[in-house]
């Protein structure tokens, strides 16, 4: 389900937050993970950048697409502590035509995840866009913008 990425600085071969796959089918993974104090972003709190990029660490391993994504995140559940066991969680889906993942980080014992992440390729007028246009894309809305409060001055 997850392809092993040597290169990556999370999951790679000196990773960053070591895990323990528990269970493998066609369409999820679950791994066990407990975040270390190297992991903190504030005293004794996991910082939440490193969880969603976690979160799209599984994306590029799942095979299901390319970036550039569209990640929607939310974080809830009773939160996660420097120590906590975790439990990792992606599953794979199709919705539609366009590949998916949900990926979750559930402190053990809790039901709601400490974070949630569903991810899909960015799409634009049923095409796949590749960065440099999704660049001149946000670029182009910007210097609009910087034009119109120049003008307005």
């Amino acid at each position: 389900m997850l392809t092993h990425n040597p290169d990556s600085f999370i999951s790679g071969d000196e990773p960053f937050v070591p895990t323990h796959t528990i269970e493998v089918t066609d369409v999820t993974i679950h791994q066990e993970l407990v975040f270390e104090t190297k992991h903190e972003g504030f005293i004794g709190i996991p910082h939440g950048g490193l969880a969603m990029g976690f979160c799209l660490d599984a994306w590029h391993r799942t095979g299901v697409g390319d970036y550039p994504v569209q990640a929607k995140y939310k974080f809830g559940g009773t939160g996660v502590k420097i120590g906590d066991d975790c439990l990792f969680k992606v599953e794979r889906s199709h919705n539609g035509e366009k590949p998916h993942i949900v990926a979750d980080i559930i402190k053990n014992g809790d039901k709601k995840p400490y974070v949630r992440a569903e991810i899909t390729p960015v799409q634009v007028h049923n095409e796949e866009i590749h960065i440099p246009e999704l660049f001149c894309l946000w670029a182009s809305s910007r210097s609009s913008r910087i034009e119109t409060s120049i003008s307005s001055s």
